[in-house]
């Protein structure tokens, strides 16, 4: 579906009035925006297809923890959310419930680069591919290196957890105080919350 919208798990805004009793939906070349109204659900997969592809679930009042299982087969990446009882694919943009907290986006096991920016501009890249998110609260790197960086002016009030391996954490270019509290953990005070399995 070309710049598709798909709404509430329940049409295509100005393509399909409504539709029941589909499992799965997957998106055309370009952009597509799955939108899903609170406690809607989906028993099979989101595919978002080629294009700039959001998984929006904003809507949501529980929290909808995400975890990434890695590349999508065309684009974006792949992995799983509560409101899916199969999963997603070929997402780009993923953005979490707007007043459920907290939530936690876990990593997949891949090479990755986490940026924390300015007003919820936040990154995800591994593989050459990036994925932009919002309304996480909690970061989990996976089993690979993670590195994360925070950006100038920017917080994050949550958890950084780095997961496995040597993972890195660079604070912004501004003067900071970093508290160790325990092994590989601590925080950045007014800048992030609490950070744990961060080697360097």
């Amino acid at each position: 579906i070309p710049l598709g919208r798909w709404g509430q798990a329940a049409d295509i805004a100005g393509v399909v009035a409504s539709f029941k009793n589909v499992q799965n939906l997957t998106g055309g070349t370009a952009n597509d925006d799955f939108v899903f109204s609170n406690a809607a659900t989906l028993s099979g997969t989101v595919d978002g297809g080629a294009g700039a592809d959001t998984l929006d679930l904003s809507a949501y009042l529980t929290a909808q923890n995400a975890l990434l299982t890695g590349t999508g087969a065309t684009d974006g990446f792949a992995g799983s959310v509560g409101a899916l009882t199969a999963a997603f694919t070929d997402i780009d943009t993923l953005i979490g419930s707007a007043t459920a907290a907290p939530q936690t986006l876990t990593g997949a096991n891949l090479a990755a680069a986490w940026n924390i920016g300015v007003g919820g501009a936040d990154t995800y890249t591994a593989n050459g591919l990036t994925l932009h998110f919002s309304n996480y609260q909690n970061l989990t790197g996976g089993a690979n290196v993670d590195s994360f960086v925070v950006a100038t002016g920017a917080t994050f009030p949550g958890v950084i957890d780095g997961g496995g391996a040597a993972n890195t954490l660079t604070g912004p270019n501004q003067n900071a105080v970093w508290d160790l509290t325990g092994t590989d953990s601590g925080d950045i005070q007014g800048v992030v919350g609490s950070f744990k399995n961060i080697l360097e």
